[in-house]
């Protein structure tokens, strides 16, 4: 399960989320630690401390990490291919393979 945070204004953050990064204050000094569950007396203490946005934690979608991947293969695709024009069978299999891995079907 991969994880990333993502910036989320104050007033959208609820109860239960956990931070991805620490929390400082204007000074500096650290109030919460990454790994901090959201409750209701921190959203409140984080108001009063002025705090805009908090960095939480989500579980990245699968598709997001399997698109990298799928935009990998096109590129070493587009480079094995490379040498061939779009009119010759290799340009042809190229194009199938490229539409294959973008999930079109034929």
């Amino acid at each position: 399960m991969a994880m990333s945070h993502k910036q989320l204004p104050i007033n959208q953050v609820v109860a239960g989320m956990v931070l991805g990064e620490q929390v400082c204050n204007a000074a500096g000094t650290v109030l919460l630690v990454p790994g901090t569950v959201i409750s209701e007396a921190i959203l409140v203490s984080l108001q009063r401390h002025q705090i805009a946005a908090l960095p939480i934690l989500f579980e990245q979608v699968e598709s997001e990490v399997d698109q990298h991947a799928i935009e990998q293969q096109c590129e070493r695709i587009a480079h094995l291919f490379r040498k061939h024009d779009v009119d010759d069978a290799s340009g042809h299999l190229k194009a199938l393979l490229l539409r294959y891995r973008a999930g079109e079907t034929a």
